[in-house]
């Protein structure tokens, strides 16, 4: 694993990792992406509120690329992540990057995971966090099944661009930034995922008032994200049935 400490200054602060006592925010412009809370401790379930995905960044140039195609050994990993880290907020970070990271059952890697219900993804629910938790910010429904594909045969040629997470130091929860389209290209080739990993060393400390804020936040902003899922389903729906007609 290689580590490095960069000190960000002069960011866009387009995103921006916040926690106090057992909780952990995602805020994308200033907005709740994701809040996650622990109901028994540090290792007890977590509850878990997603308010809407980070397509608006991966469709402006995180994801469609992506920022950092391949890890070079011998540049430093500031030098190859400095566009990505200059969304943040200013602050002190680490970032780790690992090459071989087993994230799926050995079991029929070949078969991808069903699309989870859009009610589960977006919903407040509990999840364990026992070992760790990795969440998602966009739903797996709205993934573009023609870039999952492309990004498929990039693999097969044995281009292995990182999928990038993101964490606050301490928290047991950490977010898919960047890669989700990319995480299911591995899946379907069963291979151990190279992982990029920024964790903010200095989070910002949430007060109530800011936590219970945060929440009205996130909840207007699940409207939004539902009215776009039931347009892209639409969308599909309106497709397949062409394609229907067409053969």
């Amino acid at each position: 694993m290689r580590v490095e400490t960069i000190r960000m200054s002069g960011g866009e602060g387009h995103l921006e990792l916040c926690n106090s006592e057992g909780e952990t925010a995602l805020l994308v412009d200033g907005l709740p992406a994701a809040l996650v809370w622990t109901n028994a401790g540090d290792q007890g379930p977590c509850t878990v509120l997603r308010a809407h995905d980070t397509a608006h960044l991966e469709e402006d140039g995180i994801d469609a690329g992506p920022p950092v195609r391949t890890i070079l050994p011998e540049v430093s990993l500031m030098e190859q992540v400095e566009p990505l880290l200059a969304l943040y907020a200013d602050g002190l970070y680490e970032v780790a990057y690992e090459d071989h990271v087993e994230m799926f059952d050995e079991d029929d890697p070949q078969e991808p995971q069903a699309p989870e219900p859009f009610l589960n993804w977006v919903g407040l629910k509990s999840m364990e966090a026992d070992g760790g938790l990795l969440l998602g910010t966009r739903p797996r429904d709205l993934l573009d099944p023609a870039m999952v594909d492309s990004l498929h045969r990039r693999l097969q040629l044995g281009i292995r661009p990182p999928v990038v997470i993101t964490r606050a130091l301490h928290s047991p929860v950490a977010f898919i930034l960047d890669g989700h389209h990319l995480m299911e290209a591995y899946q379907r080739l069963g291979q151990p995922v190279p992982v990029l990993t920024i964790t903010s060393l200095q989070p910002r400390q949430l007060s109530p008032e800011e936590g219970c804020e945060l929440i009205r936040l996130a909840y207007a902003q699940i409207a939004d994200i539902t009215a776009a899922h039931y347009r892209a389903s639409r969308l599909a729906h309106q497709r397949r049935h062409a394609v229907g007609q067409a053969h």
